[in-house]
């Protein structure tokens, strides 16, 4: 209902009546606290994680949630700490590697940032993770290997691998806005679950002040 539907009260009914009978559910608090980040409830969306904390303190799956809402709060030295302990954590999980790629980029330690995100590329999600690396690729001055990686990527979109979502990280990276523009108004055409975080997400940050990007906002109702 929040992912395709973004009907966001509804959603956080249903996730308050499920916690209700299922009160120490970790999921269900990390998920519901997603929900109220993406509102830009910042108060709702740490008390869940913390909840979830106390539940579960050893569960990797819970401190990359703690990091990614430090990320979209753009406090990426903290948020790399706790990916750095959801990694020791969960050394395999490829997810993890992918956020704390992005908030290396957002600290400027770009090289770190490719290694990260490289490291996160596996045949399913590898579509939607090549829009960060060609933004990672565009900070550090690989101008070649980002476009080798937008190659691929709109490839993979051409053949069902992959989402309109990352091609708008990818141009929002390379700081071609109209281009970028083009693909976020095709996912919100496609109701993608990638806007989900549009609202925070520090790779749209260069396309906030455009009146296509407040369209985008309206139409997810998150404005």
């Amino acid at each position: 209902m929040a992912v395709f539907q973004w009907r966001w009260k509804e959603a956080e009914v249903l996730f308050r009546r499920g916690l209700e009978l299922r009160p120490n559910y970790v999921a269900g608090y990390l998920q519901r606290s997603f929900c109220h980040l993406e509102q830009g409830h910042l108060e709702e969306s740490r008390f869940d994680l913390e909840r979830a904390l106390d539940l579960d303190p050893l569960s990797p799956r819970t401190h990359r949630g703690t990091g990614a809402r430090l990320y979209l709060l753009r406090d990426f030295g903290n948020a790399i700490g706790a990916f750095d302990r959801a990694l020791e954590l969960g050394p395999d999980i490829k997810h993890t590697y992918y956020y704390r790629g992005l908030a290396l980029l957002q600290a400027g330690r770009t090289e770190d940032a490719i290694r990260s995100i490289t490291e996160s590329l596996e045949p399913s999600t590898t579509g939607a993770r090549l829009g960060a690396l060609v933004a990672a690729y565009s900070a550090a001055g690989h101008r070649r290997h980002a476009e080798e990686a937008l190659k691929q990527l709109h490839l993979r979109f051409q053949n069902g691998l992959a989402s309109p979502v990352p091609l708008v990280h990818a141009y929002a990276g390379l700081g071609q806005t109209a281009k970028a523009l083009h693909w976020l108004e095709r996912a919100a055409d496609e109701r993608c679950a990638g806007l989900m975080q549009i609202k925070l997400e520090p790779l749209f940050d260069s396309l906030r002040d455009e009146p296509r990007f407040r369209a985008v906002l309206e139409r997810t109702n998150l404005a």
